[in-house]
């Protein structure tokens, strides 16, 4: 199953602007939460904050109610996965992805294939087997973003970091992405927390919703996050 995530009186300065001010939020185990906000505001970085791509300037991080500064950031990193708004796809086919993710965090890149793990790992984020000898750079979009999935996936994280991962999609890829995020946190436990700039998405998607604007961050209700969202076109 999932595990928590926690953030207390947080703060992060870019370029002398605060885009967290002494900002806390909770995200418990095994449910998606979600980042919403205006554009340029700081929910990407603060998504980065979670598995030390960033660094915070002061406050406190938990996983599971250690501090992550605690955790080396490898090890952090296999616990607390992080997807990417626009997947890299290497070079060769879907399970050559599949294994580079493993091997990459791992340290043991002769590691042999488990074909049958891939191909359970890939009908988790909505792919069919075949897809496994496929060429990667020849998929969609769409598809690309749900081998993301999968290839996280395949570290076994107990938490899921997913940045705008639908920005880039049209409406049917989205919603298979959806329904891919949505199944894993049903069937495995994963724990999400996705920044999007939609607020439909956030409704559609979010069991807990967060506000980021002005480097306050604080839960809202899904009936709040249209009208939010309508009126701030910029940052405060």
């Amino acid at each position: 199953m999932g595990v928590s995530l926690e953030m207390i009186d947080v703060t992060k300065r870019i370029a002398g602007r605060a885009l967290l001010d002494t900002a806390s939020m909770r995200v418990a185990a095994g449910e998606i939460s979600v980042i919403v906000g205006p554009s340029g505001c700081g929910k990407s970085t603060t998504l980065r904050l979670f598995n030390r791509l960033y660094e915070a300037d002061s406050g406190t991080i938990l996983v599971s109610g250690k501090s992550i500064t605690e955790i080396d950031p490898i090890e952090l990193r296999r616990t607390v996965g992080f997807i990417p708004q626009i997947p890299a796809m290497f070079e060769g086919t879907v399970g050559d992805n599949l294994r580079f993710g493993r091997n990459l965090l791992t340290g043991m890149p002769g590691q042999p294939s488990n074909p049958d793990t891939e191909k359970e790992t890939l009908m988790l984020a909505g792919l069919s087997p075949d897809f496994l000898d496929r060429t990667a750079s020849k998929l969609s979009v769409g598809e690309q973003q749900r081998v993301a999935i999968a290839r996280a996936l395949m570290l076994y994280p107990e938490i899921l970091l997913m940045d705008e991962p639908t920005s880039a999609l049209d409406p049917h890829s989205v919603g298979k992405v959806e329904r891919a995020v949505s199944g894993i946190n049903r069937t495995v436990g994963t724990t999400f927390v996705v920044v999007t700039h939609d607020p439909d998405q956030a409704m559609r998607l979010g069991q807990r919703i967060f506000w980021l604007n002005g480097g306050s961050l604080r839960e809202i209700d899904k009936n709040e996050v249209e009208d939010l969202m309508k009126g701030k076109n910029g940052c405060e």
